[in-house]
């Protein structure tokens, strides 16, 4: 079987609702690590529909986890974001899935809040009138 990224930036939103939904269960049901995993995911989701509305190719392997690198290419600079929203970009690390509980100095709640943030401000800027759609 083979998987086919999404291609439009609608696709990408498309994907990172679904992601959205996928978190907001798992935070439900008191699964914090996969929670902030998948809300991990919905952020890096906005952040390749803003690359694709830029015109720009989605970053890919290693790369395309990386939210700043994703804005970057986005044209984003990380100075945009607030120090908290540019915290959690910079410290997401995909490797948290293997994780079976959080570290005892990771805030959930708060890593959440600025997932949301961040989510919302992506959301944000794609909705701009001057927005390109792919």
């Amino acid at each position: 079987m083979t998987y086919v990224d999404p291609v439009t930036s609608q696709d990408w939103h498309d994907v990172a609702l679904e992601r959205r939904s996928d978190a907001a269960t798992l935070y439900a049901g008191s699964r914090g690590v996969g929670a902030l995993y998948f809300f991990g995911f919905v952020v890096e989701s906005y952040a390749k529909a803003l690359c694709v509305a830029e015109g720009k190719p989605v970053p890919r392997g290693h790369g395309g986890h990386d939210i700043i690198a994703i804005l970057d290419r986005a044209g984003v600079g990380r100075a945009v974001l607030s120090a908290a929203v540019r915290k959690f970009a910079e410290s997401r690390d995909v490797s948290l899935r293997y994780q079976v509980s959080l570290p005892e100095d990771v805030d959930l709640e708060h890593e959440l809040h600025c997932a949301r943030r961040l989510a919302q401000w992506c959301v944000t800027r794609l909705n701009r009138p001057t927005r390109r759609r792919r």
